[in-house]
This record gives structure tokens, sequence and C-alpha cells, in this order.
């Protein structure tokens, strides 16, 4: 066993409490107090310890702050604790907790209609749940894009023919919790138009695709023979809005992107989910064996 005398420079109130975790060398510390032992009111200390690497940390109960250390024990005493002290240890510092909330963007206020003479907007609409999806969110800490949900449970089924708000949440891995809001219009068709049909649609393309290819048409119908017009969401893509055709407006990557399609009668408008998967194109290379070439 080693001697540990000494005295810390300034007295305390009360005994200044100093504990030793026993620790592999060059480990991190190891769970569970080894020894502990106690200064007097003026800061003397005198015990004995067994040589090799401790983490060291001493409790000051006045002031309630502790301070980590490492020390090695050598197996000649007596010595001191400042004599032992790592000058090269740096106490690891605790990750700061995230307090910051995660960005939800709802969707644009929209106006959606139902069919002339029906009850209401059903949840399980086409256009309704293509609208819902583009709500997105964001976190500086992993995951980057945290779930998004809705409050449309809570709203009348079908909505009746007025305006309802929308609540978007998100919460981020550390429990932090943000909301958006978007105001969803809901009317009834006009008498004798029938809403336009689409639905949900996937293109596949390779990434021999470049700005300006275009590819489709993304189809729908109308039962009342109205003549359509197209938009697409995001910068992605443009439409053409007569007759459906999407053009690469930004160079295509490898990869599943989703942009939401509205189609138009003049009267009431419908949307659906497209979406456009680019795969990898192998590059073909040709093989030549040695008897192939003419020696001369």
């Amino acid at each position: 066993m080693t001697q540990i005398t000494g005295k810390f420079d300034l007295p305390y109130a009360e005994p200044l409490t100093m504990r030793f975790e026993a620790r592999a060398a060059g480990a991190s510390l190891l769970p569970g107090l080894k020894f502990h032992a106690q200064t007097d009111l003026a800061g003397n200390y005198d015990f004995e310890l067994a040589p090799g690497e401790y983490g060291f940390m001493y409790y000051n109960p006045s002031q309630g702050t502790s301070r980590p250390h490492r020390i090695t024990v050598p197996s000649d005493g007596p010595v001191t604790i400042s004599a032992l002290l790592d000058p090269n240890y740096s106490a690891p510092v605790a990750a700061p907790s995230d307090t910051t909330d995660p960005i939800v963007t709802a969707p644009s206020n929209t106006t959606l209609q139902f069919t002339n003479g029906g009850a209401g907007l059903a949840h399980n609409d086409s256009a309704l749940l293509a609208w819902l999806a583009t709500a997105t969110a964001t976190d500086e800490t992993a995951p980057a894009n945290p779930t998004v949900t809705h409050n449309l449970a809570t709203l009348p089924n079908p909505l009746t023919a007025s305006a309802h708000v929308v609540t978007f949440s998100a919460t981020d891995s550390a429990g932090n919790t943000a909301t958006a809001t978007a105001t969803l219009t809901v009317s009834e068709a006009a008498a004798g138009n029938t809403t336009p049909t689409i639905s949900a649609q996937t293109f596949n393309r390779t990434d021999a695709d470049q700005i300006g290819t275009t590819f489709g048409p993304v189809l729908a119908t109308d039962a009342d023979l109205d003549t359509l017009s197209y938009s697409v969401s995001g910068t992605a893509f443009t439409i053409n809005s007569s007759t459906g055709v999407l053009t690469w407006a930004e160079a295509p990557s490898v990869g599943s992107t989703q942009v939401t399609v509205t189609v138009d009668d003049g009267t009431v408008t419908a949307q659906a989910t497209i979406t456009v998967n680019v795969s990898f194109t192998p590059i073909e290379l040709a093989v030549y064996t040695f008897d192939q070439f003419e020696v001369v």
C-alpha cells in the first residue's frame, strides 16, 4: 500500500470527500466505488491506496461541485494528490442535451370538393391523402426527417363542407415535439359536374435521363369529358398542363422521388402522389481474349 498524504490549499466548511475507482491501464473508468477518503476541515488528508490507476473525483459539499481526474498511484510513497494528477487528462464532456424542436412544414392551404349530393369528403379520399402526404419535418439530430403525424382521425368523417384546420406534428429522438397547421376547405361540387379521377402512379426511369428528358404522361380521366389541366409540386419536374407529360427540371439521381400532381377540370381538382424511381444503368465492357489479337 502507498501512503497518500498532504493538504488542499483552501479549508472548507465541511470535509472534502475523495472517491477512487480502480481502472485498467489506459481504459475507461470501471463502474463501482472502490475507495473513498475525506479531509479534515483544514483540508488535510492521510490514507493508503494500493498502487495502480484510478479514476479520482472529489466533491465539495459546500459548493456542490465535483471534479473528475485520473491518477496513477506508485508503489512507493508518501505522495500527494497533486503529484498524482495526470496533467494530460481531460474529463469527458457530456454531449449537450437536445432541446431544439424539429421543424414541421405543413402542406399549403387547399380546397377539395366532394361529389354533388354526397355527404362530404371521406377520410380515404385519394386527393385528401395525397395532400396530407406532402407535410414534412426536419431536425438537427438523427433522424433528420422525423415522422409526421396529423389529427385527421379527430375530425368528422366525412368532412363536411366547411374549413377544417389540420394539425401536423413531429417528435424527434430527444422527445422534442413541434406542430404546424394548414386549412383544408371542403366544398360540394356544382350540380352536373363530376370530380376528375387520378390515382397514384409509378414511373421507372434510369440514370440515363437528363434535364429535359420527358416521360409519362400522368393519366387522369373526367366523366364529364371536361378539358383537364395538370400541375405538379416541387422543383424536380415540370408538367405539360395539357397532356400530363413530365419533364426533368433538375438532374435526376438514383433513388425515388415523390411529387403531387393536381388535375383541374375547371371547377374542381383532384390530386395523386406520383413516384419516379431512377435506377443505375450498368456499363457493359467488352472483353477480349489473347487469341483475338494478331501478333506481327
